[in-house]
């Protein structure tokens, strides 16, 4: 239970990321990213293990062994939590996306309420051709969502949202629909999964502007082949970084 699963082991004054070696419920090996500093034999220590499949689980226990690897034992579980948004993992996915812009508010919207109001005069437009911009058949169409096409990158992904870039300039409220490949596991192959990712902000990195985006109207099923399409990438990666050191 728990293999390859990352994790911390906490104690007073400090605290070890690694991952899950092996796990029977009575005791952990964790296999450290770093040298396992801080943590004696006999310490009081939390394990927190981050499992795609059970969620967040809290564990107490005491150090047995640190080396190469650190020991917990007299494990006794504490809490479970669902934390899906917390599994995420870095990819490079290249999509086409559709691009639906969100409306922008209308200038003349926000005049103060002290404004100038303008009438005619002698050679203004006569007064039925007014009438007849205030008709709704006459809208601007700036007003209406602006649908093309744009290239992403996805960086990165959990089961509620990405991480991407575009190869247009996006702004918070746009709505990109895209087909995220191989996600959903079947008998004939790994399938696509569709999308629609709303903007909610963005971060320049190295001068490249990074957008972060929420999954809309992803029902149950779908979130959970993306769920679980994380968490399967996530421990293949884990394992490859085991295997080369």
């Amino acid at each position: 239970m728990h293999e390859m699963r990352p994790c911390t082991v906490a104690g007073a004054e400090s605290h070890v990321t690694g991952h899950i070696r092996s796990f029977d419920g009575h005791q952990a090996t964790v296999v450290p990213e770093s040298l396992a500093r801080g943590l004696t034999p006999g310490m009081h220590v939390r394990l927190r293990v981050l499992d795609d499949v059970r969620g967040e689980c809290l564990y107490a226990g005491y150090v047995v062994r640190v080396g190469a690897v650190v020991e917990v034992g007299g494990i006794e579980l504490e809490s479970v939590v669902q934390k899906r948004d917390g599994v995420r993992v870095s990819v490079r996915l290249l999509c086409i996306a559709s691009l639906e812009r969100a409306v922008r508010p209308d200038p003349a919207d926000h005049l103060p309420a002290d404004a100038p109001v303008v009438t005619a005069v002698d050679g203004d437009a006569p007064a039925d051709e007014a009438v007849a911009d205030e008709d709704p058949a006459h809208e601007d169409p700036a007003d209406e969502p602006v649908l093309a096409s744009v290239g992403v990158t996805v960086i990165d992904l959990s089961a509620n949202g990405t991480r991407l870039t575009c190869t247009s300039r996006l702004e918070v409220g746009d709505i990109l629909g895209f087909d995220l490949p191989s996600v959903v596991a079947s008998r004939g192959g790994a399938v696509a999964l569709r999308v629609q990712a709303l903007v909610v902000r963005t971060q320049s990195v190295s001068g490249v502007l990074h957008y972060g985006c929420r999954f809309v109207g992803l029902d149950e099923r779908s979130s959970d082949h993306l769920y679980a399409y994380v968490a399967r990438t996530q421990r293949e990666q884990r394992q490859v970084r085991v295997e080369s050191t």
